[in-house]
């Protein structure tokens, strides 16, 4: 999970439980868990080594699409492949340091050929 939001205690995480619920039920339990800043060198070196690794990763923000959302170049730069796009970011309403995500956050699906 990705967000200095989650980690400075101004949201609160609801994928975690969601994904044990959702790997609880085909059967499955989560092996690890690593909650990381919006950090590029850091996303991209845990990317990295989630890659390497033989299990299935699965990759989450804090709140979603906000300015300070390395994920799509961080994955990129891990699985070296070049970097996607830069999802056109509507203008906001609000000072971008409020850092809230946009109603067309989620229609920014810009990722890395390899996500799935």
């Amino acid at each position: 999970m990705i967000g200095d939001e989650v980690l400075v205690g101004g949201r609160t995480d609801g994928h975690l439980t969601h994904f044990k619920i959702l790997l609880g039920g085909r059967g499955h339990a989560l092996a690890w868990h690593w909650l990381l800043p919006d950090n590029p060198q850091t996303l991209t070196s845990h990317l990295r080594l989630s890659l390497a690794g033989p299990v299935p990763v699965f990759c989450c923000g804090g709140i979603g699409a906000t300015p300070d959302d390395h994920t799509r170049a961080c994955a990129a730069a891990a699985a070296d492949l070049p970097s996607p796009a830069s999802p056109k970011r509507p203008p906001s309403s609000k000072d971008a340091s409020a850092r809230r995500p946009t109603p067309t956050a989620s229609s920014w699906p810009i990722c890395p050929r390899v996500a799935t």
